[in-house]
């Protein structure tokens, strides 16, 4: 039931930071070589998940997203064990730093306090912004709930990785996984 709670939550933010961006060309368009958005001038993302993990296409044609988990089956019987990190394509430009600081900003309602410093990094093309909040669950009713938050971008695009859990013994696994996974990623 909590599982449940948490997938609408995560559709909820995937749905209100599509909508709060300029409207966008949507049908997600994985392939097996982990390879997305290809038919979609200026959104091809690659991700390169760890080993026994996988990337696939997600949320709906308004608002498509990738998932990033470490059980696909898991992940849709909403198996609490799973861990989903989402990764939304976004259509704001700027830093890292600053695309972060507009996400943050929409999901004002769910992030109470920061739980530590942005994180900042560049690699190649690539700058690299995350932080942790501590916050509100909507999916479990408004129990207290941990954030992992980042953006990937270049001077052209940017995406935002995002998971929350609302069970504190889960923070350090999902932290590392979470950090994995934002390297996974490369914007073409």
């Amino acid at each position: 039931m909590k599982r449940n709670l948490y997938i609408a939550l995560a559709a909820l933010v995937v749905f209100v930071l599509t909508a709060c961006q300029a409207a966008a060309p949507a049908t997600p368009a994985g392939t097996p070589g982990n390879e997305f958005f290809q038919d979609q001038p200026g959104r091809w993302i690659s991700v390169s998940p760890p080993v026994g993990w996988v990337a696939k296409p997600g949320g709906s044609n308004i608002s498509p997203t990738i998932i990033l988990t470490d059980d696909w089956k898991g992940y849709q019987q909403s198996d609490g064990k799973a861990i989903g990190i989402t990764i939304l394509p976004l259509t704001d430009k700027g830093s890292a730093e600053q695309v972060l600081q507009i996400a943050i900003g929409r999901l004002k309602g769910s992030l109470a306090q920061p739980a530590g410093e942005v994180k900042l990094e560049q690699v190649g093309n690539q700058s690299y912004a995350s932080v942790e909040y501590n916050g509100l669950s909507i999916q479990a009713g408004g129990e207290s709930a941990y954030y992992f938050l980042a953006v990937v971008a270049t001077d052209q695009r940017s995406v935002l990785v995002f998971i929350s859990t609302t069970t504190p013994d889960q923070q350090e696994h999902i932290r590392a996984a979470f950090q994995k996974a934002v390297k996974a990623i490369t914007l073409h």
